[in-house]
């Protein structure tokens, strides 16, 4: 049966709520600052959250590893170990933010400015076979293997995310729509020339590419919508396993 612990207090539905309103704030703290000790006792002043400034370091300090380890199991996917679509969007949308306003303000720009912003939309092809024939075991396997390529093939400077099933998202930070075509190629060559799942069922994908210049999208979602529209083009209408970019598209 069941013993309460004598040193857990109860709390009330009503408190628990309150509780996990502040600590969806903290985890999603859309500033990413809340790693600063300071701040991070800043929210907790304002959730009216007391603590001893000389006594409970230790525990604000163990406070914020957990919210560290809360944050990565919200902004990454479980499977990959990538950016999942969450952890997409806030990591991409200071990329493409910082890109527009170093081409449209540059004379607010006091040292390097950053030429453009490249999205990679790739979709992995008969990936449905995989599972339908091998099982979804086959599947994951697949999908890591995808991952951790695509991890070892981008700069650090790079970001690459999961978007959902079998498509994956890279970011490419100052990369124009051409070279970003050239990675996305490479990246195409590496997954065909990956070893077959199960020895049987090989891989390959349908990639697509857009730049913030050669697109002229006014937001992240425009412009990994347009990188969608040109991975749509190389499966349905070039015969799979090819990349197109966006600006071949006609508009």
């Amino acid at each position: 049966m069941f013993e309460e612990k004598e040193d857990l207090k109860k709390l009330s539905a009503q408190d628990f709520h309150k509780a996990l309103v502040h600590i969806k704030t903290l985890i999603l703290d859309e500033d990413r600052i809340f790693d600063d000790m300071g701040h991070l006792k800043k929210i907790l002043t304002e959730a009216s959250i007391t603590f001893d400034e000389s006594e409970d370091d230790v525990l604000v300090e163990k406070l914020r590893s957990q919210l560290h380890q809360l944050r990565t199991m919200v902004y990454k996917d479980e499977l990959t170990g990538i950016l999942n679509r969450r952890g997409i969007y806030e990591e991409f949308s200071a990329f493409f933010d910082e890109a527009r306003f170093s081409n449209t303000r540059k004379e607010k720009r006091a040292g390097v400015t950053i030429d453009d912003f490249s999205i990679i939309f790739i979709d992995l092809d008969n990936f449905k076979k995989i599972n339908d024939t091998l099982g979804h075991d086959a599947g994951d396997e697949a999908l890591q293997k995808v991952s951790s390529l695509l991890k070892k093939e981008m700069r650090d400077i790079d970001a690459v995310g999961r978007f959902g099933g079998e498509e994956f998202v890279v970011a490419m930070l100052g990369a124009t729509e051409q070279s970003a075509f050239t990675k996305a190629e490479e990246i195409r060559k590496k997954i065909e020339q990956t070893p077959c799942v199960h020895g049987s069922h090989c891989l390959t994908a349908s990639i697509g590419v857009a730049s913030l210049h050669s697109s002229q999208a006014d937001s992240l979602e425009q412009l990994i919508t347009f990188a969608d529209h040109a991975m749509y083009e190389a499966k349905t209408n070039r015969g799979k396993n090819t990349v197109v970019k966006y600006s071949e598209l006609g508009k």
